[in-house]
């Protein structure tokens, strides 16, 4: 696991205001990630749709579903919101030649903000 993070974030009720350049947490992942995320494995966790009321949801992760983003086709997470070192974090989830690759980063309202940012850094990597 690879992270990165700048200052802290703000609790419940200053979500919006967890964006960069104010706030990063980015972690990136490779390998087996089953202790890390155990939803993945176990399907536990609830589909939803994309709205930023989920920031403040609490404790389960949600799934959008799977997504094609930069050639690599995976499932976009968000994490529930007191779930250590990913929670609240959206994360998307993808295999490479069967080793898993994550890359989770800490999400702000517009959830739809967060998403896009995040497609960009996936896109940008090799």
């Amino acid at each position: 696991m690879l992270g990165f993070g700048a200052s802290a974030p703000y609790e419940q009720g200053a979500l919006s205001r967890n964006r960069p350049p104010r706030f990063l947490h980015l972690q990136v992942y490779t390998g087996d990630v089953s202790e890390d995320f155990p939803a993945f494995k176990s399907r536990n966790h609830r589909d939803a749709g994309f709205r930023d009321s989920l920031l403040e949801d609490g404790g389960e992760w949600f799934s959008f579903g799977v997504f094609s983003w930069a050639g690599r086709e995976g499932e976009l997470f968000l994490g529930p919101s007191g779930g250590g070192a990913n929670g609240g974090h959206l994360v998307f989830r993808w295999e490479d030649e069967g080793i898993d690759r994550v890359v989770s980063l800490h999400a702000w309202a517009p959830l739809t903000e967060a998403r896009d940012v995040l497609r960009s850094i996936v896109g940008s990597m090799e």
